[in-house]
């Protein structure tokens, strides 16, 4: 049976409207910083993986299933490329754009289709 992919796009979206100033205290005081973690990714292994694709990236950097986005902004950042970032709940696609302090400017879009 295909599930009702209206369901599976409300339950994902869910998952980002946690309060983020609980978060971000929480964040700060166990990882030194906030960053907007909402999945498995840990900073120390964010940094890890920038720190060993600096010297390959050598186009822009794709993230599939990006969440908040923040692991593939660290790499894109560090190597001085773009970041495109593609995931279901258009609402966690927002929060790179308004948090993420960057040195080059950054811009959300949106898009879906079935």
């Amino acid at each position: 049976m295909i599930p009702d992919l209206e369901d599976i796009f409300e339950r994902q979206a869910r998952r980002y409207e946690r309060p983020l100033d609980a978060w971000a205290e929480l964040e700060k005081r166990a990882f030194g910083q906030a960053v907007g973690l909402n999945g498995y990714t840990i900073v120390a292994e964010a940094e890890e993986l920038a720190r060993l694709s600096e010297a390959k990236v050598a186009g822009p950097v794709l993230d599939l299933g990006t969440g908040r986005g923040w692991p593939g902004w660290l790499i894109a950042e560090r190597a001085e490329r773009n970041l495109v970032a593609i995931d279901v709940p258009v609402v966690g696609l927002k929060h790179p754009a308004g948090c993420i302090r960057s040195t080059r400017p950054l811009s959300a879009n949106s898009g879906h289709s079935f």
